[in-house]
């Protein structure tokens, strides 16, 4: 990606979790986070239809970073141990932004917004089990995924509802502990 496209595209994620410190998610409206990041309107059109898809390209981001992606490759290869990180390391980062991830979870559109991170985690998950990282179990194998993708969801959604009383190593383990063979 091209420099500084990234910047500005970091630029106006800053702004959104900056803005969602005053705010909360479902009050942020688009020209919130342009005042914020100085930036016009056309700027954010060219990048992003909605708020909603600056968060989305951001998770994208992260969870490739996560399990060591390239940004420019859809290709997953990575052993169990760098798997397990990633999945600390998608925990860590849900920690790191928890004033905007508490304000996207209690939004009232936060069921589209898990199905869309859902959706983005779900090539990981696939991969893993496909690779048998996770538990045998006697599931249909689409059934299995939907239910280690809905434990990832709830597991975030709980502990970003109990304020991360937990550390995020240790809800990272629960995870791993209940679905990792």
């Amino acid at each position: 990606m091209n420099k500084r496209i990234e910047q500005t595209i970091n630029k106006l994620y800053l702004s959104l979790k900056n803005v969602a410190k005053d705010k909360l998610y479902d009050d942020i409206i688009i020209q919130d986070i342009l005042d914020d990041a100085k930036t016009s309107r056309s700027t954010y059109y060219k990048y992003f239809k909605a708020k909603d898809d600056l968060v989305l390209y951001m998770f994208r981001r992260i969870f490739k970073h996560s399990f060591n992606i390239s940004e420019d490759s859809d290709k997953i290869s990575i052993s169990k141990e760098d798997f397990v990180k990633g999945i600390a390391n998608i925990f860590l980062y849900v920690y790191s932004e928890n004033t905007l991830i508490t304000s996207i979870f209690n939004s009232k559109n936060n069921s589209k917004l898990f199905f869309e991170i859902n959706t983005i985690l779900k090539p990981y998950i696939q991969y893993g089990l496909e690779k048998s990282y996770f538990k045998q179990s006697t599931l249909p194998s689409d059934l299995h995924l939907k239910h280690l993708l809905n434990d990832f969801t709830f597991f975030t959604f709980v502990w970003v509802n109990e304020n991360f009383k937990t550390n995020y190593k240790t809800i990272g383990n629960y995870y791993i502990q209940m679905n990792l063979a």
